[in-house]
C-alpha cells in the first residue's frame, strides 16, 4: 500500500476514535453535571486532597 494511502487511512481512523471518546466523554459529563452541582464541594475536596496525597509521594520518592 502507498505511504499516502496508508497516511489517510491512520489519519480517518484517528478522526474516527477521537470523535467517539469526545461524544462518550461529553455523555459522560451530561449525567455527571446534575451530581456534581449538588456535591461538587465535596467532589473538589477529595480531588483536590487525591492530588496533595499524590504530590506527597512524588516528593518522597528517591531518585537514583
Amino acid at each position: 500500500m502507498p505511504l499516502l494511502q496508508q497516511f489517510l487511512v491512520i489519519g480517518a481512523t484517528l478522526v474516527v476514535v477521537e470523535y467517539c471518546y469526545e461524544v462518550l466523554l461529553a455523555a459522560a459529563a451530561n449525567r455527571l453535571a446534575p451530581w456534581l452541582s449538588r456535591h461538587g464541594r465535596v467532589f473538589n475536596r477529595i480531588t483536590g486532597a487525591s492530588f496533595v496525597g499524590i504530590g506527597a509521594m512524588v516528593a518522597m520518592t528517591q531518585r537514583n
